[in-house]
């Protein structure tokens, strides 16, 4: 009896095993992820990095770097564990050596990534990159999009990341954002936010223009609510379920935000500031790859949060409050989508 269970479990793991080997063939999983200012502990004179130094305020070093990096790898292979995802947009890096430290020196170097990074004049030296696995899609073209605010041209910040990959003979559009905090207030902050909203929808114009039937994913921290401005009117993300309208893109998020969830925590109430946001030819693919209305989700397993002793809720563990060090994984909660295959 012994023995024949032993057939079964065996027989079971291998079916299992080409089960995932089958459904990573098609299935691509496309994440964002806000890290929280992962910068490296060397001096770089093109970032504010002063802090990020062994010597620094924060007693940012070698040890704490790897650890983060490490940590953050832990997320994203635990997503979904038969798989490493196909696409992960980031943003709060400080440049491509922190990338190359990523895939090179954790689990990730399993995954066969390409980079798409460039430095941007951002204020705070942190930009948006993108990791591509090359073995699931390849690279055919990408474009960082230079913000320049109208109302004041010297006020500089981080790029829009344009990336066109083609995976089974089709091309997925991937736009990666990281738009004004509201840190100055709603009066100055608002009109940076509406701003770098028309520059990705104006992107978005183009790629339809050339391909009416693209498929295109919009990503990223927009520090914005679904419902806000920026993104209903600005960029033209809704939550219509019915139709299928021509110029509107679809907020895979928007249910949810509706339901008082969210990836960042301030002061005891959920914002919804990273989303995943889909052209409608996404969804009402015939063929080819789709996701569902359904599709957009937060990954929030209890060991990446931090349980309050006094009121026992939960929110993002963070590596840094103010200049405390508390060795967490980042103040945002990543998302991810899976893009699913019919031929």
């Amino acid at each position: 009896m012994a023995k024949f269970t032993l057939i079964i479990l065996v027989m079971f793991g291998i079916l299992n095993l080409f089960g995932r080997k089958a459904k990573s063939d098609k299935e691509l999983l496309v994440v964002f992820y806000n890290v929280e200012n992962l910068f490296d502990y060397k001096d770089d004179t093109n970032s504010q990095d002063d802090d990020y130094q062994p010597e620094g305020k924060l007693r940012w070093d070698e040890k704490r770097f790897l650890k983060k990096i490490n940590d953050l790898t832990k997320v994203f292979t635990s997503i979904d564990i038969t798989s490493l995802p196909a696409i992960i947009g980031l943003c709060e890096i400080e440049n491509e050596n922190v990338l190359e430290e990523l895939i090179s020196k954790t689990a990730l170097k399993d995954g066969n990534y390409g980079i798409i990074h460039k430095d941007s004049p951002d204020e705070r030296g942190v930009d948006v990159g993108l990791l591509y696995r090359k073995d699931l899609i390849s690279c055919e073209k990408f474009e960082h999009i230079e913000v320049i605010f109208p109302s004041d041209i010297n006020d500089r910040t981080r790029d829009i990341l344009y990336f066109c990959g083609v995976a089974h003979g089709e091309k997925i559009h991937v736009i990666v954002n990281h738009w004004s905090s509201r840190r100055e207030g709603t009066e100055i902050s608002e009109p940076k936010r509406m701003h770098q909203a028309s520059l990705v929808r104006k992107k978005v114009n183009e790629i339809q223009a050339l391909d009416p039937t693209a498929k295109i994913i919009v990503t990223g921290d927009f520090n914005d609510m679904p419902s806000d401005k920026s993104i209903s009117q600005i960029l033209k993300a809704c939550d219509k379920k019915e139709g299928n309208p021509k110029e509107e893109l679809y907020n895979l998020m928007s249910d949810a935000a509706q339901r008082g969830m969210g990836t960042i925590n301030h002061k005891g109430a959920w914002m919804m500031f990273d989303q995943m946001i889909v052209s409608y030819n996404l969804i009402n693919a015939k063929k080819g790859y789709f996701c569902e209305f359904n599709g957009g989700n937060i990954f929030n397993p209890k060991w990446l949060m931090y349980k309050n002793p006094k009121t026992g809720d939960y929110t993002p563990n963070k590596t840094y409050g103010g200049d405390s060090y508390y060795g967490g994984y980042s103040d945002h909660l990543p998302i991810y989508l899976r893009l699913k295959y019919k031929k």
